[in-house]
């Protein structure tokens, strides 16, 4: 009975090892790619696309492309978010900066939904990141408090300029 019981005891153990190294590793890798940008053709499908990644900020890009234009995040994904940065676009792996700006097309619109704690990502400045049946929006703790969004047509003019 002893045999059998050492025998579980290390069969768990072992398993259990197994799995935290498999997910440290995957933490790991993780760790890698944050805060990676990649330079995003617009025109072309995602499926054709070749990109150029580097490891630099929003801030730090728009330095070294010497554009005034605003970086407006224009989608939230599982892995990072891409940016409208005057006439193309920029893709980051990580989490969003605190001080982003966001299209109006990310608000979360629904009259009836309820902020759900459960529901939050990471908090921003005026509100926070929500996920919702698999899909990220930025709800505002006070919504005609704006001055972090930009309407669509704020985005197109910069677009223009850029």
């Amino acid at each position: 009975m002893k045999k059998k019981l050492l025998i579980g005891a290390a069969a768990t153990l072992l398993v259990g090892l197994s799995l935290y190294a498999y997910h440290l590793i995957s933490y790991q890798s993780m760790e890698e790619t944050k805060n990676r940008v990649a330079y995003v053709e617009p025109e072309k499908s995602s499926a054709s696309q070749s990109s150029q990644t580097e490891e630099l900020t929003p801030d730090e890009i728009s330095a070294k492309e010497k554009i005034d234009a605003e970086q407006i995040v224009v989608s939230i994904n599982d892995q990072g978010y891409v940016t409208s940065h005057g006439d193309h676009y920029h893709y980051y792996n990580g989490s969003l900066p605190y001080d982003s700006i966001f299209s109006e097309e990310l608000l979360m619109t629904d009259a009836e939904y309820v902020l759900n704690e459960e529901h939050i990502v990471q908090e921003v400045q005026n509100g926070y990141i929500i996920k919702v049946e698999g899909t990220y929006y930025l709800y505002l703790n006070d919504p005609s408090h704006r001055d972090t969004v930009r309407t669509k047509q704020e985005i197109e003019d910069q677009k223009n300029e850029g």
